[in-house]
């Protein structure tokens, strides 16, 4: 009994940490310095454009040389989307950025990912996610029959996981003589921090987002090869993610945890063990509840059903 109590423990504390990453890496990527190279990175508009120069656009200052503004953050949209008969979506990150001299405008939708079981998964839900970001332009882009109006919607997907090199998959919805050019679903699979012949954007998110790289070295490379400059609080929220030792990577300790939970399910834990699981997920869902969390944020953190959530707040209530 006592080691099935540690093991709910455990299960809570690994919760709680992963919630608290979550919540770090989101505020990390809010930053308009990290979001001018993501879209120097991974977007047409952009690609040609000094990074300088798109941090200025994203914060309406102009940059000292090419020191980036370590400061500044990003003008969120609405991040939650709500559709009568459709479940309810919290984007991670969602802006709109002007594209000077084109006369158009994109939206950017970032989302952080630990490694699903199966990409097709990860693809539809990434198609999913720019569909629902396109229809929500209705009544504010375009309205009545004036679809030609619609803008540009780009998701691009952060996805950790063990890989010894960084992959980049692109799928977009065009014509021939891109007339057609509305929709792009971009997914990054990060790799090994240290590995330097991929492109300069995987190169630094290998590093903001690996467990194994120092705070200090961190820095030193953000300064030194992305002209980043990082302020108190952005420096405190990268030391806070090292600090955790959490990342998207599947590292020996969770192969570890695994190993365990399979050998104590051989021992003949398994009814007691999935029955404490649940119950430390119905505590963590009523702390994050208690702290502003929607049930479905807290459902998408903690991998379950929004309704299952919702089930364990009225008894809450109760």
């Amino acid at each position: 009994m006592t080691k099935q109590v540690s093991q709910i423990s455990e299960d809570i504390s690994k919760s709680q940490t992963m919630v608290q990453y979550d919540q770090y890496a989101k505020n990390l990527l809010s930053y308009a310095c990290l979001q001018a190279w993501i879209l120097k990175g991974f977007t047409s508009e952009f690609h040609s454009w000094p990074v300088h120069k798109i941090c200025s656009i994203l914060t309406g200052k102009k940059m000292k040389g090419i020191v980036l503004d370590g400061e500044s953050k990003i003008q969120m949209l609405k991040t939650r989307d709500e559709v009568i008969g459709q479940r309810d979506i919290e984007f991670d990150t969602y802006y709109g950025v002007t594209v000077p001299g084109a006369n158009a405008k994109i939206h950017v939708n970032v989302e952080l990912q630990k490694k699903p079981k199966m990409k097709s998964w990860l693809r539809k839900r990434g198609w999913y996610y720019v569909s629902r970001l396109t229809t929500r332009q209705s009544g504010i882009v375009f309205d009545k029959a004036h679809y030609e109006k619609i803008e540009k919607v780009y998701s691009i997907w952060i996805v950790g996981g063990k890989r010894k090199k960084s992959m980049v998959e692109r799928y977009a919805l065009r014509s021939e003589n891109d007339s057609l050019n509305v929709m792009e679903l971009i997914i990054v699979y990060l790799g090994d921090a240290e590995d330097t012949s991929v492109s300069p954007i995987e190169q630094l998110l290998n590093a903001l987002f690996s467990a194994t790289i120092s705070i200090e070295k961190k820095k030193k490379l953000l300064r030194d090869q992305f002209h980043i400059e990082m302020n108190t609080d952005m420096g405190r929220t990268v030391e806070s993610m090292c600090n955790l030792s959490v990342s998207f990577f599947e590292d020996g300790k969770e192969a570890g945890y695994k190993e365990g939970r399979k050998e104590g399910i051989k021992k003949g834990r398994k009814e007691g063990h999935t029955e404490g699981f649940k119950e430390a997920k119905r505590e963590v869902a009523i702390i994050l509840a208690s702290e502003g969390f929607s049930p479905e944020h807290i459902a998408r953190l903690l991998k379950t059903d929004s309704k299952q959530v919702r089930g364990w707040m009225r008894i809450k209530v109760n």
